[in-house]
């Protein structure tokens, strides 16, 4: 969670360094930056980059107004959201320095002013690097909302800067282009929100899937994993089955799907496919709630396939009679198992997980079918003949919001879908694969084509059923004997490392909090006791060093079991606590006393963490006395 190494103020002073107001774009020093920095951005944009070098057209529509930037703070940790390449210019020149800002991005709607900062600054490390986002209309080739998103996965310090965000720029000059300005603000709102949820907002969820991993242990280690079938299937159509209101029409046409190519059923699906007589050849599950069950076991499944994360309840798995592929969620505990079987960057449902795995076994198209991620013209949830009702009452109940539908019409959905929508947004735009979204009447995916069910299935040819089903038999090996002794006595020694782990957690991690009480009972109760009149900086200063360096030495401390174990029960929290702490620092002008504040953060930062080892320890102790881990067992 700790920030980068590289000084990135550093970075950022380099795109200071203007010329002088007399600098045209003919002179030889403009000509220069102004190929610097489009040689920099070529890789990126190279069509904006086309555009810049060819356009005639770089005239201006209105003329900027100078902005008020008494306010924007560069002390802090931030990020700027520049509404404008010309405030960005005025910025940069009535700013002694851009000091701690980490990131910034210029959203503009012209060219004109686009080249004339080209001109002035050096931009180019800062391309180079991604400190620098750029959205011009009509040229964003990027998804800001995907890119902002991934950054903010991959360096959870950006995304601690969520609450942190300002924004500058002209109110008169953006009322020209007031939906441009307003859509791109709203992308990175969604972009924040997005990374929030990738790492989980309940730790008592998060440890539940702790918990079901280590019940499906003998699961793990028994069955093969989905890297057995990566690309195995390229070329080959896959067809996404979930249970919108629009997959009742879908239906009769389904049966010819798996004469095409392979059919993944949504775990809620498979009821609506066994009803239809329509073959499929994959079950996807995701849901942790034991329910899920329900879906599997009235059926034969004995000659279908489960793809499962193994977090889910050890019930919804035994209840499916058909085999087994191991398909490991993007979380850090199945590295702390080191048990390869495959991982897969998996999101918001069971259809978005439906979508990574074909991807993953290179299939092309990939059909979306009943992905609705809306409510029906009837306020409908689901497919008529849902085993939960077609309309869920705590889907009815949620709180609505209004998303542009494939009929080009605004249409009804709620957060969760909505954050569906995104994650798909996701996935297609780094996927080679084509994809065409059939639910006609659903909610828009970017990066779809729009194409009715029959015509995709009659521009498909036919393929024999015993051919699609020879491809997935023969990419699968069930692991050997000796493969599961191996893993069996990798796992007892696991085992007691992490216990060993925890316990070391838990003693440094109260061991720090002696002298941070002290100064909190003694110099800050003194000072709100009017005692004495201020804490010397430096003594703040000191503990608040502490404290990170208290933090350190626990994440030290506890090696891949904090990492992999503890951090991820507890790393909702601790975003939160990171994104507070930044918040802080805007919200006091003196940083001694948002130090101070910070401080008094800490015991219950340290309270969290001890809570949630305790509960990880208990249920390493608790896995240590399975018998299926003996290590003579065949």
């Amino acid at each position: 969670m700790n920030e980068p190494q590289s000084d990135i103020s550093t970075l950022l002073s380099r795109m200071q360094s203007l010329r002088s107001a007399s600098a045209t774009p003919e002179s030889c020093e403009s000509e220069r930056l102004w190929e610097k920095n489009l040689a920099a951005l070529e890789a990126r944009l190279p069509s904006l980059v086309h555009t810049l070098r060819h356009s005639a057209l770089l005239v201006r529509a209105h003329q900027s107004v100078p902005c008020d930037f008494s306010k924007v703070r560069t002390d802090v940790d931030s990020m700027l959201l520049v509404l404008g390449a010309d405030a960005f210019s005025e910025f940069l020149q009535a700013a002694p320095s851009l000091g701690m800002v980490r990131k910034v991005v210029i959203l503009e709607h012209q060219l004109a002013p686009l080249k004339k900062l080209f001109c002035e600054v050096d931009l180019s490390e800062s391309f180079r690097s991604g400190i620098l986002d750029l959205v011009v209309a009509e040229h964003a080739e990027w998804n800001l909302m995907i890119a902002l998103r991934q950054q903010a996965v991959d360096h959870p310090w950006l995304l601690a800067l969520s609450q942190s965000v300002q924004v500058i720029g002209n109110a008169h000059y953006i009322s020209f282009q007031k939906d441009f300005y307003t859509r791109y603000i709203e992308a990175v709102k969604i972009a924040f929100n997005e990374a929030k949820v990738y790492y989980g907002n309940d730790p008592h969820d998060s440890l539940i899937g702790i918990e079901n991993m280590f019940d499906n242990l003998d699961l793990i280690i028994d069955n093969p994993g989905i890297m057995q079938m990566k690309g195995k299937m390229a070329g080959t159509p896959a067809f996404i089955i979930a249970t919108g209101p629009s997959l009742t029409e879908a239906l009769p046409l389904l049966p010819q799907a798996a004469q095409r190519g392979f059919v993944f059923a949504c775990d809620y699906s498979v009821k609506h496919l066994i009803d239809a007589n329509a073959p499929f050849h994959f079950v996807v599950s995701l849901e942790r709630n034991p329910f899920i069950a329900k879906f599997f076991r009235d059926y034969d499944l004995r000659n279908h396939y489960l793809f499962t994360p193994p977090l889910q309840h050890r019930h919804i798995l035994t209840s499916f009679t058909g085999k087994k592929i191991i398909t490991y969620r993007n979380v850090k505990h199945f590295d702390w198992l080191g048990i390869p079987k495959g991982q897969l960057d998996i999101k918001s449902s069971v259809a978005n997980m439906a979508f990574a795995i074909a991807d993953y076994l290179g299939c092309s198209p990939i059909v979306l079918v009943g992905q609705d991620l809306c409510y029906g013209s009837d306020g409908a949830t689901h497919a008529a003949g849902a085993i939960f009702g077609a309309k869920q009452e705590e889907v009815v109940r949620q709180q609505r919001l209004h998303t542009r539908g494939n009929s080009g019409d605004m249409v009804e959905t709620n957060q969760i879908w909505f954050s569906c929508i995104k994650s798909y947004e996701t996935d297609i735009a780094r996927s080679h694969a084509r994809c065409i979204n059939t639910t006609m009447r659903g909610a828009a995916i970017l990066g779809t084509e729009l194409q009715e069910l029959s015509e995709v299935l009659a521009h498909l040819p036919k393929r024999a059923e015993a051919d699609i089903w020879h491809i997935i038999d023969h990419s699968l090996a069930l692991p050997t004997r000796a493969e599961k002794r191996k893993y069996a006595r990798q796992i007892i020694k696991r085992i007691q490392q992490g216990i060993n782990e925890c316990d070391q957690i838990i003693r440094t991690a109260e061991s720090s909090l002696h002298a941070i009480h002290q100064f909190l009972e003694h110099d800050v109760a003194s000072l709100l006791n009017g005692t004495i009149p201020a804490i010397d900086p430096s003594r703040v200063a000191s503990v608040f060093s502490s404290v990170e360096q208290a933090k350190s030495a626990i994440a030290q401390c506890g090696k891949e079991t904090f990492m992999y174990m503890v951090m991820h029960v507890a790393q909702s929290f601790v975003i939160d606590d990171m994104i507070e702490e930044k918040k802080l620092f805007f919200q006091y002008a003196d940083p001694t006393i948002a130090k101070i504040n910070a401080i008094a953060r800490y015991p219950r930062w340290v309270a969290e963490i001890k809570k949630h080892t305790l509960a990880v320890r208990k249920i390493i102790e608790r896995t240590a006395k399975q018998t299926y881990l003996s290590p003579t067992k065949p």
